[in-house]
């Protein structure tokens, strides 16, 4: 089984995303800062973690850069409503797999 971080500040998206990929058959977990998201990649094996760009304490770009740190095979996608080509570019830089703008479609992700 596939196991999904989801790291947005804005818990109702978290449990949507939560709840959809569960739904499709993904083990999914939430955080909803970066510095609970760090202690539940260190603490857990994620293949994947969807990292909200904009997060209460963290920027995600930096929480990108610790996350893959502490865990390199996991694969960062970065979600954001505030999507610039500068910040994907960045993000990609980084070592993110991918930028996916809000709104976005489940079948996107």
């Amino acid at each position: 089984m596939i196991k999904v971080l989801v790291v947005d500040d804005d818990e109702s998206i978290s449990q949507n995303l939560k709840t959809i990929l569960e739904e499709l058959g993904y083990i999914s977990d939430t955080a909803y800062n970066g510095e609970e998201a760090l202690r539940k990649i260190r603490e857990n094996h994620y293949e994947v973690a969807l990292i909200d760009l904009l997060l209460p304490d963290m920027d995600g770009l930096q929480l990108l850069i610790e996350a893959k740190k502490a865990s390199p095979t996991t694969s960062i996608i970065i979600i954001t409503a505030f999507g610039t080509i500068p910040n994907a570019v960045e993000a990609i830089k980084r070592g993110a797999s991918d930028y996916v703008t809000k709104p976005f479609r489940i079948d996107d992700l």
